[in-house]
């Protein structure tokens, strides 16, 4: 069961806006981050979650050369579905996690929706 939150109407916004740009949330644990990012996504047509702290190897996808076309397609890969403007793409990570964050800005132009 979802319990709606004060950030739900603000993310909505973000998703309406016709030029928006790669989200980070932050707050304190279990505060209902991740929960409120899966409710939006139920008004994408699709959705993947990069879990950096049950799958570490997943940060490999962004390894190299930083050419969104080939990370779209490795990412196409590694969830075995197409992913379009129409996806909502979310990265978590342990904030114990000495890795930086996957490199989503590069995305602003393909219309990929990442938080």
């Amino acid at each position: 069961m979802y319990i709606n939150r004060e950030i739900d109407h603000i993310l909505l916004d973000w998703k309406m806006s016709d030029r928006h740009k790669p989200l980070i949330l932050r707050g304190v644990r279990q505060c209902g981050k991740t929960s409120a990012v899966r409710n939006l996504s139920q008004q994408f047509g699709d959705y993947i979650e990069l879990n950096l702290e049950k799958e570490p190897d997943i940060g490999k996808i962004f390894e190299g050369e930083l050419n969104m076309n080939k990370i779209i397609n490795r990412l196409e890969l590694h969830f075995s579905k197409r992913i379009s403007s129409d996806t909502c793409c979310l990265s978590t990570k342990s904030r114990n996690a000495l890795e930086p964050l996957p490199p989503f800005a590069i995305f602003t132009k393909t219309g990929l929706n990442c938080m």
